[in-house]
């Protein structure tokens, strides 16, 4: 792909025969959160909560001097907090681990000026002091002009990407040559005027989407819940959400940049969409800016994973506790099977089948006819295959009953099912579950090099114990660990940048709740988020974090679908237990820090389907913090009063990466759009021959590329299709559907 001009044809999805649809293959790319990327293996609470420790920490004054320094007293006020904050999550274990990574996260901040946080598959990296203060102050300056106090609105975009954007079958474009950023008037003038060159970019035929009343009305029912979009939909309506992901209309313009020098230096080569190449404050800030964000975005962008199926872990650092199921204490004892007769009686059953099945076999040969009532029994039972016998009662076991039970049994007088009940109940009242603890199965040290950290607590499913048999054996949850520079792979073609800038504006006793958003459209390949609070006054703001996370019931042991075991498990280990599938259900939302059980149990869930995702973290964001994370979180800005008497005011800048594998249309191929501009420098050259009424009356018939009226409405079909992209995107989500339904 290209878009540098020199001669050379454009080529770039949507331009000249290449599809607006094309994709790189998985490996070939970075991952993105449109129905891409997920995290593999789901997060326990515990490890949540040392996550939260970390950021925590980092925020603190003088923190790397206070840990390199090994100062008792800040360090036994931190560990003060974190068990008074979390709890029963925090323990000694995972406090001595977050102190020796803290150590090493400073050692790293002395060196790299920035920390990482957050980092369970995914992570976000913020900094405090490598964005220098004259760089917010040229960002307030310059862009001070382009809001509108006071705002009608809490939250106001002062440069918006959706305005003037890309419209495919209107917008003019360069296909041979490009647009340098102007560096006076009269470069800006040629750029507006030299029409002669482009052509009008390729209309593409819309795709198959429902009928705009039929998403309005679904969109509208689901307004108040998180979920836009159910997964029943795609069956209900034929929805397609591939469909939706992309836009045949629209794509926003990214500028160009390229690198400098031997670091992550870029100069801003093309105008940024909506912001004057006359603000050069504002430029050289944001190229800083930039520069700045990608040593963030070289330790947190995810390489796309071509093997994502085999089981190992797809995240940029792999997970500090590794688990498939719940630890469960004081369970039923493995000698009270002699007298449990429900079980002997299903083991009586699954081998009666068997044997029928095997003779069966024998006489015809294997899977040789349609499948039989007795085949089917076969994969109800199939988790019993390898169960050994239940042993003898004896008196030696009947002690032990009654030691369990805490009295003395007459057996003559005690029925086999009322014996049964009574050791179930005394089950249920002893046994409990404990979070899983960090360190267990793999050492800090080893989880730094990512060494064994497929060794789960409670082991996957490897293999399911099923009839007929399976082959196929799920891979283990390995992890790579990989280095990334940005500024070596893709010096010679740069990177492409979309800005955005908003303003949220405070009132006496209000607050700003935000919405949850994923940045960008398929054919904007955007992987890579940055932000920067540069004015604030009077808030405290902050963004919260949440992933997609791919909890695969068929990985996880669980009860209720009987796939506590697996091929691979050691039959002599068989531990029976009479654990209901519900109570471990819950259990194990508790161990991921889910709401409930019913967010993970296919029959509890309801038509609201709550999201397949889980909260990573918040993290503040006070004036002059930078911090980047990979477009696989989604991410929810909010602000509230210091001073709740006064008002106060949050202002910022985004910056969203282009895939740098890909090249898309930017504003070196796009001529400005903005009819403002084109006013201006039209009127400018008119101003040297004719006088200011004749100039008035000239652009008052002049037919610009795209009129302020037409951008609005433009805008606000860029929204619309973002609202439907969302509603796809969460209805194409895998809801978490474990099944409760059998024991």
């Amino acid at each position: 792909m290209d878009n540098s001009g020199r001669g050379k044809l454009l080529q770039v999805p949507g331009f000249n025969d290449i599809p607006l649809t094309h994709e790189l293959p998985t490996a070939a790319r970075f991952a993105h959160g449109i129905n891409d990327y997920a995290q593999e293996i789901a997060i326990t609470a515990r490890e949540l909560a040392m996550t939260a420790v970390i950021n925590a920490i980092t925020d603190l004054p003088e923190w790397v001097d206070h840990i390199l320094d090994n100062d008792e007293a800040p360090i036994a006020a931190w560990n003060a907090q974190a068990f008074e904050q979390h709890k029963e999550l925090m323990s000694d274990q995972a406090w001595n681990w977050c102190l020796a990574e803290v150590k090493d996260k400073a050692v790293e901040h002395s060196e790299k000026q920035f920390v990482r946080v957050l980092d369970t598959g995914s992570c976000v990296c913020k900094t405090d002091v490598l964005v220098n203060e004259t760089v917010s102050m040229a960002l307030t300056e310059g862009l001070r002009p382009l809001w509108t106090p006071p705002c009608p609105v809490q939250r106001q975009i002062i440069v918006d990407p959706q305005l003037y954007p890309l419209i495919y079958g209107t917008s003019r474009v360069l296909d041979h040559d490009t647009i340098q950023l102007p560096r006076n008037a009269l470069a800006m003038d040629d750029i507006l005027l030299s029409t002669s060159q482009t052509m009008q970019a390729e209309d593409h035929s819309p795709f198959e989407l429902l009928d705009e009343d039929t998403i309005t009305e679904l969109i509208e029912a689901r307004a108040d819940e998180r979920r836009k979009g159910l997964s029943t939909y795609t069956r209900l309506y034929d929805l397609e959400p591939d469909q939706y992901l992309w836009s045949s209309k629209y794509q926003c313009l990214p500028c160009d940049a390229t690198f400098t020098g031997n670091d992550t230096k870029v100069k801003v080569t093309s105008y940024v969409n909506n912001l004057h190449p006359s603000k050069r404050g504002v430029y050289k800030a944001l190229e800083e800016l930039i520069s700045s964000s990608v040593k963030l975005w070289n330790e947190c962008l995810i390489h796309g994973n071509a093997e994502a199926h085999d089981g190992s872990q797809t995240g940029r650092y792999p997970l500090r506790i590794v688990t498939f199921g719940v630890q469960w204490i004081d369970r039923l004892p493995t000698w009270a099977r002699a007298y449990m007769k429900s079980h002997k009686d299903m083991l009586s059953r699954y081998l009666d089948i068997k044997s029928r099945v095997v003779q069966r076999e024998i006489a015809e040969g294997p899977y040789s006819s349609a499948l039989t009532n007795d085949d089917w029994r076969m994969g109800e039972y199939a988790y019993m295959e390898g169960v050994p016998p239940a042993p003898d009662p004896s008196e030696e076991t009947w002690n032990l009953v009654e030691g369990y039970l805490g009295r003395s049994i007459d057996p003559a007088a005690t029925p086999e099912e009322l014996l049964e009940r009574w050791l179930e109940a005394e089950a249920d009242r002893r046994r409990h579950w404990i979070h899983p603890e960090t360190a267990t199965t793999f050492s800090y040290e080893e989880w730094k090099t990512s060494c064994n950290v497929d060794k789960a607590i409670v082991n996957m499913i490897a293999q399911k114990l099923r009839y007929p048999p399976v082959s196929w054996i799920r891979g283990k949850p390995t992890h790579s660990r990989y280095e990334l520079h940005l500024e070596d792979a893709f010096r010679a073609q740069g990177i492409q940048i979309i800005v955005k800038a908003e303003s949220i504006a405070l009132q006496p006793g209000a607050e700003y709740t935000g919405a949850w958003q994923l940045e960008g459209r398929r054919n904007e390949h955007i992987v890579g988020v940055a932000c920067l609070m540069y004015d604030v006054v009077n808030a405290n703001s902050v963004i919260s974090f949440e992933q997609e996370t791919a909890l695969n019931h068929e990985k996880y042991r669980f009860r209720g679908s009987t796939q506590y075991r697996c091929t691979q498990d050691d039959p002599a280990a068989y531990h029976y237990d009479t654990l209901g599938a519900y109570r471990e259900l819950d259990a194990l939302a508790q161990v991921l820090g889910l709401d409930s059980a019913s967010t993970l149990d296919c029959f509890e869930r309801d038509e609201n389907d709550s999201m397949p995702v889980q909260r990573i973290g918040t993290i503040k964001m006070p004036q002059g913090r930078l911090i980047a994370f990979p477009n696989v979180l989604e991410y929810k800005i909010q602000a509230s009063l210091i001073e709740s008497s006064s008002t106060g005011h949050a202002r910022y800048v985004l910056l969203y990466l282009v895939d740098p594998n890909y090249r898309i249309c930017s504003t070196s191929n796009v001529p400005p759009q903005q009819c403002e501009w084109w006013a201006q420098s039209i009127a400018a050259l008119l101003l040297k021959r004719l006088p200011q009424e004749l100039v008035d009356r000239v652009l008052s018939y002049y037919d610009y590329p795209v009129s302020a009226d037409q951008a609005q409405q433009h805008r606000r079909g860029m929204q619309k299709e973002a609202m439907w992209l969302e509603f796809a995107r969460h209805a194409a989500m895998k809801s978490f559907s474990f099944d409760t339904s059998s024991t």
